[in-house]
């Protein structure tokens, strides 16, 4: 009860305190550019190996807009968003302190990993990654197809690129696993499109990320949640 009190009194005494008025310099949005992480967050459908599920913080079956292990926004079972651009990747999550990407198809790198993917015990993962808008949260974000469950429905992205398109996800199962994929289809709603000025620098930067490089994952987001084979639920 006195915790209670407490804080009444509290909410009391800071709704007395003045308004100052807004800030001299600066936008509201410039806290959200200054505050973001140098790595472009993904768009995560959780499994039942991720970390966040693990952790009792996310459900199975749900998106995820990952930005760091602990800064995450559960958007629900199906996300509203704009495929922008689309490029390739290959990644190789054996090592989370030093997780290998390429984005050639004719690097060495990432034909290594083509020919690891779907071994057993192999934590890699390869195919089409998106660049994409989540208007809910007024921010850019990357969905990486790069299992073999889930790059077919890539081909669905795509055809949805510049246009509004929903992600859900759906249950598969063979007699030993069980695991979810994504599923794309038309948005039924009108989407706000991003600034223009925003989208062509990131959108640059996403086109042009460099042969072989691990700049656009961050270790601290967490497990794998791009997609490799291993991520199954029994």
């Amino acid at each position: 009860m006195s915790n209670e009190i407490q804080t009444s009194e509290m909410s009391k005494a800071l709704a007395a305190l003045p308004d100052l008025g807004p800030l001299q310099y600066g936008e509201v949005g410039d806290f959200d550019r200054m505050v973001r992480s140098a790595f472009l967050p993904r768009l995560s459908l959780c499994s039942g190996s991720s970390d966040l599920v693990k952790e009792g913080k996310m459900m199975v079956g749900r998106y995820a807009l990952v930005r760091a292990k602990d800064d995450f926004v559960d958007l629900g079972e199906a996300v509203d968003l704009i495929p922008l651009d689309m490029r390739y990747a290959a990644m190789d999550f054996g090592d989370m302190s030093n997780v290998q990407v390429s984005y050639d198809p004719n690097d060495p790198l990432f034909k290594d990993i083509m020919s690891r993917a779907g071994q057993q015990g192999a934590r890699v993962g390869y195919g089409p990654q998106f660049l994409i808008w989540l208007p809910s949260q007024k921010e850019f974000a990357s969905y990486f197809f790069g299992s073999q469950s889930a790059r077919p429905e890539a081909r669905k992205m795509m055809a949805r690129k510049k246009m509004g398109a929903t992600m859900r996800a759906k249950l598969v199962s063979t007699p030993e696993n069980k695991w979810h994929v994504p599923v794309v289809i038309a948005c039924q709603t009108e989407l706000t499109p991003p600034p223009a000025d925003q989208y062509a620098e990131v959108g640059t930067k996403f086109l042009h990320p460099g042969k072989s490089e691990g700049a656009e994952f961050s270790p601290e987001s967490g497990s794998a949640a791009a997609g490799p084979e291993g991520e199954r639920v029994r």
